[in-house]
């Protein structure tokens, strides 16, 4: 591939979404799109240019559901080749909040959010909610434990660490 033939590539995305547990429940939201079903999912959206996948993550589940999360393990990856976008899955353990049908600024003025709810995991395999791959495993009751996430770090970090470790080696 030449550099002109690169350069007309589409830039991949990153999406980030929540998986909350509360007791034998689970939360989703349902989406409305132009010329499209209605679908349930689990909240969340793409990373921010400048923003964590962390931070990313407490943003959007704020944003859609007025919940306040802290990250944990990754549960579950798409990948969307078509659309450049790869979407990841996190436990997310609940700080606070109950769950509020929140906004998608994302796509200001158009209704996306139509619906918030707590459904029992037994509920999912029957509404269906997607991607259907992790609600099946969820509506089983399959071990989800997830990958161990580790800390991601902003650029800046990484040089004064770097400086740090060189001050360590003299």
């Amino acid at each position: 591939m030449t550099r002109g033939e690169n350069m007309h590539q589409k830039i991949r995305h990153i999406s980030v979404r929540g998986v909350i547990f509360d007791k034998n429940s689970v939360l989703i939201v349902k989406h409305a799109h132009k010329n499209r079903q209605p679908f349930w999912c689990f909240p969340g959206g793409k990373v921010e240019q400048g923003e964590t996948i962390p931070e990313a993550l407490k943003r959007e589940l704020k944003e859609e559901t007025n919940i306040e999360i802290e990250p944990g393990n990754i549960l579950f990856i798409q990948d969307f080749i078509h659309e450049h976008l790869l979407e990841l899955f996190f436990r997310c353990e609940k700080i606070s909040g109950t769950g509020e049908l929140g906004y998608d600024p994302e796509v200001m003025g158009s209704p996306v959010l139509i619906d918030i709810r707590w459904a029992n995991i037994n509920e999912l395999s029957m509404m269906p909610v997607y991607p259907l791959a992790l609600s099946k495993k969820i509506s089983k009751g399959i071990s989800i434990s997830g990958i161990a996430f580790t800390q991601l770090y902003k650029k800046e970090e990484l040089k004064s660490s770097d400086e740090d470790f060189n001050s360590l080696k003299s």
